[in-house]
């Protein structure tokens, strides 16, 4: 029995996102996230709504700290005959293990026993007494992530050699990641950097284009539009009726609380004294919860009138926002 640790994904609309923050667990990589995570972008592009992410990415060869190894997903079916030998192994020797499943085997997802729909999950622990492992991933309908599931071992067995493969190489894979890893020569020990914190600030406020990244799923040609200019693209959608999925908002939500737990760190370390800030920023988080929930009331009573409620509420934290943001700039330029 054995369980690698995991804990709150402060980000967790996306997987890969959920998983990097479900491990990053200790004080070490704060510097490094504090100093990332500031600017969004939006993507007209996309069609099945899922249109906004943020323009720092999560993939596990992307973030410091961690050890990454790769196997096809083929090449893992046809040298190990036992799968849960191979996981079994690598949570012995520390790794967590990102697979893709057919979540139609796998308990408590939306496609159990439904459908047949491969999606990624992380494997963090197994318990040989109750012969089940320990997956996080998204469950329930609406799937919402969480971590710790028990799942049983003939369960993964056939979710893992029925799983097809998507379109999208990265999920063809088999990653095998160790956290924390000190022996790589790339990795040194992050200092929240506020010149980065600074321009990044200043390229969201301006809607500036930023250096692309790959976010999974996402054509990498597709233009996108940044910063506060995702609010007016968002409120377009709203007005016009266009497609719009929940995730987008949750993006918007996950966006307002990291930026919020990044203030308080930076007063907490002395990157900045006045306190001003977090309270207005606290505002800004209010409101997108409040703007999350409005459009989770439109979807069950399909009433237009609340979109535009959420349009107007929408431009409102804009205002606040970019007033919270100018005023941390300047108190970091001041520290």
């Amino acid at each position: 029995m054995k369980n690698l640790p995991m804990g709150k994904a402060v980000i967790n609309v996306h997987s890969h996102h959920a998983f990097a923050f479900s491990i990053m667990t200790d004080e070490i990589s704060l510097p490094w996230i504090y100093s990332n995570y500031i600017n969004i972008h939006a993507f007209p592009s996309i069609e099945n709504g899922d249109f906004i992410h943020f323009c720092t990415s999560s993939r596990f060869q992307d973030v410091p700290y961690i050890f990454l190894s790769r196997l096809h997903h083929s090449q893992v079916k046809r040298w190990f005959s036992d799968i849960l030998e191979f996981i079994i192994d690598s949570i012995n020797n520390e790794y967590y293990i990102n697979t893709v499943v057919d979540e139609f085997y796998i308990t408590g997802t939306k496609a159990y026993q439904k459908y047949h729909f491969t999606h990624n999950v992380l494997v963090h622990g197994y318990n040989s007494n109750t012969k089940t492992i320990k997956i996080a991933g998204f469950f329930s309908d609406p799937p919402q992530y969480s971590f710790n599931k028990d799942i049983d071992y003939e369960e993964f067995k056939l979710a893992f050699k029925y799983s097809k493969p998507i379109n999208n190489a990265l999920n063809s894979t088999v990653e095998l990641i160790k956290y924390p890893y000190f022996e790589s020569p790339n990795n040194h020990f992050y200092k929240l950097d506020k010149k980065i914190v600074i321009e990044s600030i200043e390229n969201f406020l301006n809607s500036k284009k930023v250096p692309r990244i790959m976010v999974p799923s996402v054509n990498i040609n597709y233009e996108a539009v940044y910063g506060l200019q995702v609010y007016a693209l968002l409120e377009d959608y709203l007005l016009k009726g266009k497609k719009i999925h929940m995730k987008a908002f949750q993006t918007l939500l996950n966006h307002k609380y990291i930026m919020l737990l990044r203030i308080k760190y930076m007063i907490e370390n002395g990157y900045i004294e006045d306190i001003k800030v977090f309270t207005l920023y606290k505002k800004v988080s209010s409101e997108m919860e409040i703007i999350h929930n409005l459009r989770l009331k439109y979807l069950i009573i399909k009433d237009v009138t609340v979109n535009d409620v959420i349009a107007k509420r929408l431009r409102n934290m804009a205002s606040i926002e970019k007033e919270a943001l100018l005023l941390l700039k300047k108190e970091i330029n001041f520290s």
